[in-house]
C-alpha cells in the first residue's frame, strides 16, 4: 500500500453557516488505500451571539460531547461534558470567578482584596489558600517585594518569597511543608498557621539572574550550585555543578555548537560522551542522533525517516548489532504504519524474551524477539485493541461507554458493561481503579491523591498518596508498606533542583540538571550509603527524540543501565550493563517519572501506558480534542506531551528584521526596539540585519539594547533561504530598482520563525507597559501554542478592501508566533511561491529580468498595497491560516460580522483566548494599514 493510495480522496471539509461560524467538519479516514474511505464529521452548534453552545465529535451522535452555557458578559457559566461531567461558575463583575461547582458536590469559593488579588481559596468550606501581599514600607522595598506575594499557604504547605528581580523575578524562596498529608483549612492568625507546619528549617532556593533574565546560578535547598554560563547570542555554553562542601566544581556539558535555527549540532557531557545531532536542511528534522564514548566507540545512533508530512516511518539504532536467537534475526530498528488521520496503526520491533519460549527469559539480556502491534480505534480517537504478536503480553481490548469516551478493559475476554464502566469513574470521569484491589482517590481539585496499592482485609493496606501545590505540581509523594514486622515509610520531595528521597533512616538527595540536550543527576546520601556504591555518584541520561531516557552512563561512560520502548510507553527491553553502578533512575519514558503503580506523572495528570491513555479528562479541557482521555491523538511516535496537555510553551525569543541601507531609517525605530526589550524582559531580542553596508550602521547599533544583532549575510540560514522558491521572491523585492523592502521582509518572515521558533514582530510594533482596558505587558508571560498553531494579534479592517467586503478583514501579519518546524507557515510560504507565479505569469508587471517587483511598485498606493498583500503579504498570511485553523476562522468570520455593525456576544473574549497577542502589541503606526 502506498501513502498516495491510502490518502487520495481524503479531503479535509468544513461547512460554514450563513453567520461564518463552522458547524461542521469532515475528515475522510481508512487504514489501507484498498477500503473505502469514512467520512468522520464533527459538529458545532451555535447560539444567537455566535458562541459554541454544543459540540459532537464523530462518534456521539445523540448527545453532545460538551454542551455549555454563558453570561451576559459570555463567561461561560456551566459546562456539561459527557467525559468530565458538569461544571458551574460565578463571575464578579470584573470577571474573576468567586464560586465553582462541578459533578463531585465540589465547591470552591475565592476571596478577593480591593485590587483584586486572591486573598483566601475555600474549598467543601475549609481555606486550603491563603495569600499575603507586601505593603511599601521600606523593609519590603529593599528587597523588591512591595505589592508582591511574599507568603503563600497552599495544599502542600508554605511558601514565603523573600527576594524579587527587577523584572518581578522571584529570586530566593523558602518551602515549609505541613506535618498532615491531609487537606489543609488555614486559620487567619499566622502564628497558628505555622504551628501546622513542620518545625524544620525549611528548604531555601536562590536563583541569580543576568538583566536579560537567563539564570546564572541556581543554589538548591541542601546548597549545591548549578553554574551556566551563556554564548553571546545567549544560549547555553557551559553547565558546571557543585556540590555543597565539595571544593570545585563539576563540569557537566561544554563544547555546545549551534545550527543557524539555535539547534544543538554536537555537545560534550561532563563524562566526555559526546552527543551529534543532524538535522534535515529543508524541514528541521532531526535526522540522526548518535552520542560515542570518550574513545569514540558508539553508544547510540539513532536513524530516523518521515514521512511528507512528518511522521516517523523508521527509527533505527546503527550502535546496537544485528542479533540472532532462537532462529530469529533480530535487527535494532522500529516501523511505524498510520492511517489516513495519522493515527498509529502498526509498529513493529524487538523485545526481551524468546519467540518460542515466551517471555521467561525476560531477564536473559540475550533473549530477544521481533515484535509487531496493531492498533484499532473508534471514530471518536479511542484506542479500544492493541494486539501485540511477541513473547511478551501486552494485547489489550478497551471497551468504551455508549454515551461518552470513558472506557475500560475486558476481563477474561469478557466486556464491561454499560453500568460497569458507569461505576468505574466517577462524576467527573476519574478512574476509580487500576485493576482490582487497586483503587484510586482523588481530591477536590481532581488530582490523584491516594492509591491503594494493596488491599488487605485483616490489615492496613499498602499505600501510595500525593500532595500538590497551588499550581498543580506534585511536591510530595509518601509511600506506605506494610510487611510482617513493621510498616516501611519512603517519602520524596519535590523541590526547585533537588529531590529529596527517604525510606527509614536512609535519605537520598537527588540533584537534577538538563544540560544542553543531556539530563544529569548526582545522588548524595545522607549518613549510610548502600552497599557497594560510592557517594556523589554522576549519572548521564541519554534521551532520544521523545525524551524517553534510553541510556544511563556513569561517569566514566560506562553504561548503567538501557531501556526501549514500545509506542505507548511499556518498556520492550531494559538490561544492566558493564557499569558496577547499581541503577536508581525514575525517569523513563517520555523523560517522565514512574510511580510504583505504574502510572507516569506528567505534571497536570498521569498516564496509564497499560490502557493507552490517560486516567482522567484532560484539566485544561478540549482545546486539543474533544476526546479529552485520548494519549497524543493516537501519535505517540511524532508527539511528546510536557505537563498532561498538548500545547506546549513556545520559545521566548523575539525575531525582528531590518532589510536595507539606511541607516538613518532605522534610527528612528531604536526608541520602539529599546522599549521591546523593556517590556518584553523575560524574552531575547534578536535584530537580523541584512544590509550591502553594514558599516554604516555601527553608531546605530550602539545604541539599541536587543540581545545580539545577526548579520544575515554571514549566515548559513540566509543563504539557505535565498535558494529557496521563496527566497527567489525575496531576491524579486529586494534587488529591484526601486527596492521593495517591506515586501521583502513579508517572504522571510514565516521562514525565519518556522526556522527557529518564537516571536516576529516588525520593528515599528509597539509593546505596550499599561495594564489596563484590556493591555498587559508581556513581560515574562508564557505564549502556549500547538505544533502548527500561529499565535497572531487581532483580525482588522484593511483600508484597500471596500468596508462591507469580506476580504477587508484580514490578519495581522507583523506580530506572530509559532513553534519550529511550524508547518502552516511552510503552506504560506508555498502559496506565497504559488500566487507570486500568477502575477509573472500575467507578464502585466514583468521587467526584462523577469522580476515583478519594480513594475509593481509604479502602482499606485491602494492597487499596489492589494496586490502585494494577495501574494505575500496580510492576505495571504490570513487565507492559509484560516484554511488550516478553524477557530482562527471562525474569529475572522465573527470580526466580519462586527466591522459590519453585528452584534457578536463574546467576541471579545474569544478573540483574545485565540489572538492574545493585541494584549501585548499594538500594531506600529509606520505600517502602511493597521
Amino acid at each position: 500500500m502506498t501513502a498516495l493510495a491510502l490518502h487520495r480522496q481524503t479531503p479535509g471539509l468544513s461547512v460554514s453557516d450563513p453567520r461564518g461560524l463552522t458547524v461542521r467538519t469532515v475528515r475522510y479516514w481508512r487504514e489501507s488505500g484498498r477500503e473505502q474511505a469514512q467520512a468522520r464529521s464533527s459538529r458545532s452548534g451555535f447560539d444567537g451571539a455566535g458562541r459554541v453552545v454544543a459540540e459532537w465529535d464523530p462518534r456521539l451522535v445523540e448527545r453532545a460531547n460538551l454542551t455549555q452555557v454563558y453570561s451576559l458578559g459570555s463567561k461561560v457559566l456551566g459546562s456539561h461534558s459527557v467525559d468530565a461531567g458538569w461544571r458551574v461558575s460565578l463571575f464578579t463583575q470584573a470577571a474573576e470567578q468567586v464560586q465553582a461547582w462541578d459533578a463531585r458536590g465540589n465547591e470552591r469559593q475565592v476571596e478577593y482584596d480591593s485590587l483584586l488579588r486572591p486573598v483566601a481559596v475555600f474549598e467543601q468550606a475549609a481555606c486550603v489558600e491563603r495569600h499575603h501581599y507586601a505593603d511599601a514600607s521600606p523593609h519590603y522595598a529593599a528587597h523588591n517585594q512591595c505589592g508582591q506575594l511574599i507568603r503563600h499557604d497552599t495544599p502542600a504547605g508554605t511558601q514565603h518569597f523573600n527576594e524579587f528581580g527587577l523584572t518581578g523575578a522571584v529570586l530566593e524562596q523558602h518551602q515549609h511543608f505541613l506535618q498532615s498529608l491531609d487537606m489543609p483549612d488555614w486559620p487567619l492568625p499566622l502564628d497558628e498557621r505555622d504551628d501546622l507546619l513542620e518545625q524544620a528549617a525549611g528548604a531555601r532556593s536562590a536563583l541569580l539572574l543576568n538583566p536579560l533574565g537567563d539564570v546564572l546560578e541556581q543554589t538548591d535547598a541542601r546548597g549545591n550550585r548549578q553554574r551556566f554560563t551563556h554564548t553571546i547570542d545567549g544560549r547555553l555554553r557551559e553547565a558546571w555543578l557543585q556540590l555543597k562542601n565539595a571544593t570545585a566544581a563539576q563540569r557537566l556539558v561544554h563544547d555546545i555548537h549551534y545550527n543557524a535555527q539555535g539547534q544543538i549540532e554536537q555537545q560534550t557531557a561532563g563524562n566526555q560522551v559526546t552527543s551529534r545531532f543532524d538535522y534535515c536542511p529543508k524541514d528541521g528534522r532531526l535526522n540522526r542522533l548518535s552520542a560515542a564514548g570518550p574513545s569514540d566507540e558508539p553508544l547510540q545512533d539513532l536513524h530516523y525517516v518521515y514521512d511528507p508530512v512528518g511522521n516517523i516511518l523508521s527509527l533505527e539504532d546503527k550502535a546496537l548489532p544485528v542479533r540472532f536467537f532462537a532462529n530469529q534475526r533480530i535487527e535494532p530498528i522500529n516501523r511505524y504504519t498510520y492511517d489516513s488521520l495519522y493515527q498509529l496503526i502498526e509498529a513493529t520491533g524487538w523485545e526481551a524474551g524468546s519467540a518460542n519460549r515466551g517471555p521467561a527469559h525476560l531477564e536473559d539480556p540475550a533473549a530477544v524477539a521481533n515484535y509487531r502491534q496493531t492498533y484499532r480505534y473508534d471514530a471518536g480517537g479511542n484506542l479500544l485493541e492493541l494486539i501485540h504478536h511477541g513473547p511478551q503480553q501486552h494485547g489489550r481490548v478497551l471497551t468504551a461507554a455508549k454515551h461518552s469516551n470513558r472506557c475500560l478493559p475486558e476481563v477474561g475476554g469478557r466486556p464491561p458493561t454499560e453500568a460497569e464502566i458507569s461505576e468505574g469513574f466517577d462524576a467527573s470521569g476519574n478512574l476509580l481503579m487500576l485493576d482490582r484491589g487497586r483503587k484510586l482517590s482523588w481530591d477536590v481539585r481532581n488530582q490523584l491523591s491516594h492509591v491503594h496499592t494493596v488491599e488487605r482485609t485483616l490489615c492496613l493496606d499498602d499505600t501510595e498518596r500525593y500532595v500538590y501545590g497551588a499550581d498543580g505540581m506534585r511536591q510530595r509523594k509518601v509511600r506506605t508498606t506494610q510487611t510482617n514486622a513493621r510498616t516501611v515509610i519512603s517519602e520524596t520531595c519535590y523541590l526547585p533542583g533537588l529531590e529529596t528521597r527517604t525510606i527509614d533512616d536512609e535519605k537520598l538527595y537527588v540533584v537534577t540538571v538538563q544540560a544542553g540536550r543531556t539530563t544529569v543527576q548526582v545522588l548524595h546520601w545522607e549518613g549510610a550509603v548502600p552497599r557497594q556504591l560510592a557517594n556523589d555518584q554522576y549519572r548521564y541520561n541519554l534521551n532520544d527524540h521523545l525524551g524517553s531516557c534510553s541510556l544511563e552512563l556513569d561517569s566514566e561512560a560506562r553504561i548503567i543501565s538501557r531501556e526501549t520502548y514500545h509506542p505507548f510507553g511499556s518498556t520492550a527491553f531494559t538490561e544492566r550493563g558493564d557499569s558496577s553502578e547499581q541503577s536508581y533512575r525514575t525517569l523513563r519514558y517520555s523523560g517522565k517519572e514512574r510511580d510504583a503503580t505504574g502510572l507516569y506523572y506528567y505534571g497536570l495528570r498521569y498516564y496509564m501506558p497499560r490502557f493507552q491513555r490517560w486516567i482522567n479528562p484532560d484539566p485544561v479541557g478540549v482545546s486539543d480534542g474533544l476526546n479529552v482521555f485520548a494519549f497524543l491523538g493516537g501519535n505517540p511516535i511524532g508527539y511528546r506531551d510536557a505537563v498532561g496537555e498538548k500545547r506546549e510553551p513556545v520559545n521566548k525569543d523575539i525575531h525582528l528584521i531590518w532589510v536595507g541601507e539606511s541607516a538613518e531609517a532605522l534610527a528612528a525605530h531604536v526608541s520602539n526596539i529599546n522599549n521591546t526589550v523593556e517590556q518584553a524582559s523575560g524574552y531575547k531580542v534578536h535584530l537580523y540585519l541584512e544590509s550591502g553596508n553594514e558599516d554604516a550602521f555601527a553608531n546605530v547599533l550602539q545604541d539599541l539594547k536587543v540581545h545580539n544583532v545577526v548579520y544575515l549575510r554571514e549566515e548559513k540560514l540566509f543563504r539557505k533561504f535565498k535558494k529557496s522558491p521563496v527566497g527567489a521572491i525575496y531576491k524579486d523585492f529586494r534587488s529591484g530598482d526601486p527596492k521593495n523592502f517591506a515586501f521583502a521582509v513579508d517572504t522571510l518572515r514565516p521562514y525565519l520563525v518556522r526556522k527557529k521558533g518564537g516571536l516576529y514582530s516588525d520593528v515599528d510594533d509597539q509593546y505596550l507597559g499599561a495594564e489596563s482596558e484590556g493591555h498587559k505587558r508581556l513581560g515574562d508571560t508564557t505564549l502556549y501554542a500547538r505544533p502548527d498553531e500561529i499565535i497572531t494579534n487581532s483580525p482588522v479592517w484593511v483600508p484597500w478592501e471596500n468596508r462591507g467586503s469580506r476580504n477587508a478583514v484580514l490578519i495581522n501579519n507583523s506580530s506572530f508566533a509559532a513553534h519550529a518546524g511550524n508547518k502552516t507557515l511552510k503552506h504560506i510560504e508555498k502559496e506565497m511561491v504559488v500566487r507570486y507565479k500568477e502575477v509573472v505569469k500575467s507578464e502585466e508587471y514583468t521587467d526584462s529580468h523577469g522580476r515583478i517587483g519594480a513594475g509593481i511598485l509604479e502602482l499606485e498606493t491602494p492597487e499596489r498595497i492589494k496586490l502585494m498583500s494577495s501574494m505575500v503579504g496580510p492576505k495571504v498570511f490570513s487565507s492559509i491560516i484560516r484554511e488550516y485553523d478553524s477557530e482562527a476562522n471562525d474569529i475572522v468570520r465573527q470580526a466580519i460580522l462586527v466591522e459590519s455593525g453585528g452584534d457578536v456576544q463574546g467576541f471579545n473574549d474569544r478573540r483574545n483566548e485565540k489572538m492574545p497577542l493585541r494584549r501585548f502589541i499594538k500594531v506600529g503606526s509606520a505600517n502602511s494599514w493597521k
